[in-house]
């Protein structure tokens, strides 16, 4: 099992991203199932914002319920030819496009996509701007996903 917490961001206001455990699940079955399989990026939840409190940087989501969760492979490859069955114009259009904010990076060797907070790969550990070729830097904004 890896980190049982994260960040969160906010649709509805354009407040710094939050801090959100595992924990902050009120319903023990969502628990269960961020603790062991994780949330992703495109995943939904709502929650309530905990205002800072004194000795914390920021503030936090709480009382978290899991509102829609994005489609996964059932073999739980990231590969997109893995797991996919019918292929077709349907599966693809399902697929939400990933979002990319100011700052993120793809890692120059492995092509993970990294927020912008991270100073090395979250995959392979290659820091931001290293590898062999040029560095990870800002997506071109000619280049989509």
């Amino acid at each position: 099992v890896e980190k049982q917490f994260g960040f969160v961001s906010c649709t509805s206001s354009s407040r710094a991203d939050l801090f959100l455990h595992s924990e902050y699940f009120d319903n023990l079955d969502q628990r269960n199932r961020v603790k062991t399989r994780g949330l992703r990026r495109g995943d939904k939840v709502s929650f309530e914002v905990e205002e800072a409190q004194q000795g914390k940087k920021s503030a936090q989501a709480i009382n978290a319920e899991i509102e829609d969760l994005i489609r996964r492979s059932p073999s739980g490859s990231r590969s997109p030819s893995r797991g996919r069955r019918g292929g077709g114009a349907d599966s693809l259009k399902a697929r939400q496009p990933i979002e990319f904010r100011p700052g993120d990076w793809d890692c120059s060797e492995c092509k993970f996509h990294n927020f912008a907070r991270n100073s090395q790969c979250m995959k392979c550990d290659t820091p931001k701007g290293g590898g062999r070729g040029s560095g990870g830097g800002g997506r071109s904004p000619g280049r989509g996903r």
